[in-house]
């Protein structure tokens, strides 16, 4: 498993200021591809492109999950938690505009240093593909079918079959069962992208 290095902040406000509790945004940059290294030398080699387009092969620490005790997956979990009860926006990733599910997956990595882009396709290209039964706090869990054809929603899964979701202009930020027929009957899939 690859770990994703601090590659920027979430976008800041429209306004231009960002939220108290969140640094000023950095550069946009993006994780391109990524391949781990031999687990000897503890290092993941990760392909980057900075804004100005440029390619370069970053060395950062690998994370081992049998050695992780901080667990990055949990640590976005509680920050999560967090944000329950916090508004909905049809387009929204941050606190004043509210959140969109993609919003609100951007956000919570986006707190933890972690730059994942704001539309589902771009979201579920990222980090390697893990099955229902193998999910870990912090995996993004994907739907179809939730308010129009094909993939249409994502949320973070929280464990204990439960996913954190930014869900409806009623729900907001809320818990959602996994167990649910509703979401059982639109698995799209997960994607791991820390462990």
């Amino acid at each position: 498993m690859v770990a994703l290095a601090s590659l920027g902040a979430p976008r800041a406000h429209a306004s231009g200021t960002a939220p108290a509790e969140r640094v000023a945004p950095k550069p946009r940059t993006e994780v391109t591809s990524a391949t781990q290294t031999s687990a000897a030398t503890e290092t993941t080699s990760v392909e980057v492109t900075d804004p100005a387009r440029n390619s370069v092969q970053v060395a950062v620490p690998a994370v081992n999950v049998a050695t992780d005790t901080t667990g990055q997956g949990q640590a976005l979990v509680e920050t999560a938690k967090r944000y329950v009860g916090h508004s909905y926006a049809t387009i929204g990733n941050t606190l004043a505009e509210g959140f969109s599910c993609v919003g609100f997956t951007q956000w919570v990595y986006g707190l933890a240093g972690i730059q994942i882009p704001e539309y589902l396709q771009g979201q579920y290209s990222l980090g390697r593909v893990v099955g229902r039964s193998e999910l870990r706090p912090g995996d993004l869990v994907f739907f179809q079918n939730t308010g129009w054809a094909g993939l249409s929603h994502v949320g973070l899964y929280a464990g204990n079959g439960q996913m954190i979701d930014a869900g409806t202009f009623e729900t907001g930020v809320h818990w959602s069962n996994l167990s649910d027929p509703y979401w059982t009957s639109r698995w799209y899939g997960a994607r791991r992208l820390v462990d």
